[in-house]
């Protein structure tokens, strides 16, 4: 049954922002009365494919029109999320698109407030759709795609639409927490958006867990059931913001602790490498690269996986020293380039800056999927002595590192 009129309203759901630990917004979700007085998510409409677009846009623009009517009334300053499919910028329904504009002017409302909200999960490069989107930000409103991440259509998307925001997908957000390759695809979805300028909003938020790889993952925005359910007015400000501050306090704690792992790291390796090299000298025409390495790799701690020599150029001079069979050997011959690496990028731009060893940020083993950090000394101007070291836990690191 397609509800009427009288019995569509809207429901708006909290948006909260990292940087005030309050509500920067509200997201416009349909909602409406069935024959049995029960409140009902107009989304199982929207979703229903037997359902014509002609009625799905009629229904939206209820809701639409009532949401900026109540919003005027209610003199909320926040911003205003409303979703649009691209289906309904097409064709005809362009200049209806324009009313929102209208309603805008015509109960005070600033462009820059809304945002124009874009659902549709297939996206392509029609005319029509880049037209009203183009008015909607000439206006000033800004664009925000749902659902980032999900289908291989997001960098078209996002090429074409240059948003302001994107929100990542909630089924990613709520694998997260027990999934290793969820949280990295969230960080590497964040990590391209900060690199193209756009802001990112994480939605579906439903436990404590979820919101901490969140805010870990840098992103902005946060929107769901563990701040607050979707509400019939935008008067309810969000007063209750422990689950914020819990995160935070765990995110700072664990800021804290990677640093100082990091450090009692850097300075143990940096007390092996050093007593080693000051009692073998070492002088590439007169050495042999590997046996030299070897020995050096016999001093190391256990969790010490490899080490290997480059030149400045990213060459490796030095086959892999491993650990084998309780002793250390050449693992694998030399001849790689490791330029294009962003280890040996970091390496280079530490040196440069006048450091002289440092320890570069954890990435995971291809084959062990083991954490592990990258350690760099420069023996001379032109060589870069590696180690990968196996990530311990804290309150082992600095005593076992330097064992």
């Amino acid at each position: 049954m397609i509800p009427s009129n009288e019995n569509i309203f809207p429901y708006f759901q909290p948006i909260l922002c990292a940087d005030t630990y309050a509500v920067s917004g509200y997201e416009v979700l349909g909602r409406y009365i069935d024959e049995n007085g029960t409140i009902r998510s107009l989304g199982e409409i929207f979703q229903d494919p037997s359902v014509p677009a002609d009625i799905t846009f009629k229904l939206d623009t209820i809701v639409r029109k009532k949401a900026m009517l109540q919003y005027s009334e209610e003199k909320c300053d926040k911003d205003l999320y409303l979703n649009m499919r691209l289906e309904w910028l097409a064709g005809s329904g362009i200049q209806s698109e324009i009313r929102t504009l209208k309603w805008a002017r015509e109960y005070n409302i600033a462009p820059e407030h809304l945002v124009i909200e874009i659902t549709e999960e297939e996206f392509n490069t029609n005319t029509d759709y880049i037209n009203v989107i183009t008015l909607f930000t000439n206006a000033g409103c800004r664009i925000a795609l749902d659902d980032y991440g999900k289908n291989a259509s997001n960098v078209d998307r996002l090429a074409h639409l240059s948003p302001d925001i994107i929100k990542i997908d909630m089924g990613y957000i709520h694998k997260s927490p027990e999934s290793f390759h969820h949280r990295a695809y969230i960080h590497a979805l964040t990590s391209f958006a900060e690199r193209v300028g756009v802001e990112v909003l994480c939605e579906g938020v439903e436990s404590q867990a979820q919101l901490d790889v969140c805010m870990e993952t840098g992103a902005r925005y946060f929107q769901g059931f563990l701040f607050d359910y979707p509400q019939p007015t935008t008067r309810k400000a969000l007063e209750d913001c422990s689950a914020f501050t819990r995160s935070s306090e765990k995110l700072m704690s664990s800021l804290y602790n990677r640093v100082t792992h990091t450090n009692a790291l850097h300075r143990a390796m940096d007390i092996h490498v050093q007593n080693f090299v000051a009692g073998n000298v070492f002088v590439l025409e007169r050495t042999n690269v590997d046996v030299y390495l070897v020995n050096l790799m016999r001093t190391l701690p256990p969790h010490v996986k490899r080490v290997f020599l480059c030149n400045r150029k990213g060459k490796q001079i030095s086959g892999n020293i491993e650990r084998c069979l309780g002793d250390c050997a050449v693992a694998s011959p030399p001849g790689a380039n490791w330029m294009w690496r962003g280890f040996f990028h970091e390496a280079t731009q530490m040196v440069e800056a006048g450091r002289q060893s440092g320890v570069i940020g954890a990435y995971r083993d291809v084959e062990t999927k083991e954490r592990i950090f990258t350690y760099f000394t420069a023996l001379n101007g032109e060589l870069f002595l590696f180690a990968d070291v196996k990530r311990l836990p804290l309150n082992l690191s600095s005593a076992a590192v330097a064992a």
